[in-house]
């Protein structure tokens, strides 16, 4: 019965050992693929923030552009019509002196 115990006892310690290697041998290769895969993807979260970023600043200066042209085209107006209006004004002051 002893050399039964002993045995087993034997083949549990030998079990027992060789899941501590393999822990010992695969954790830290999990460990590591897990940091690398970590890392991709804070890269590709920051190239897509910076791609994103880009973007919004590009649509900005179109936006400020476009602002810009409108703001003009509306000067543009308003000094023709203030020009028609003078006009007009002066041509009624004329018609005036003439009656």
């Amino acid at each position: 019965m002893r050399e039964e115990l002993a045995k087993e006892t034997n083949v549990r310690i030998l079990n027992i050992e060789v899941l501590n290697q393999a822990l010992e041998s695969d954790l830290p290769k999990v460990s590591d693929a897990i940091r690398l895969e970590s890392n991709s993807r804070e890269s590709a979260d920051k190239e897509i923030s910076k791609k994103a970023t880009a973007e919004i600043i590009k649509l900005n200066e179109a936006l400020q552009t476009e602002r810009k042209i409108r703001e003009n085209s509306e000067q543009a107006i308003f000094d023709m019509l203030r020009d028609v209006v003078k006009k007009f004004k002066e041509d009624i002051e004329v018609e005036r002196k003439i009656r």
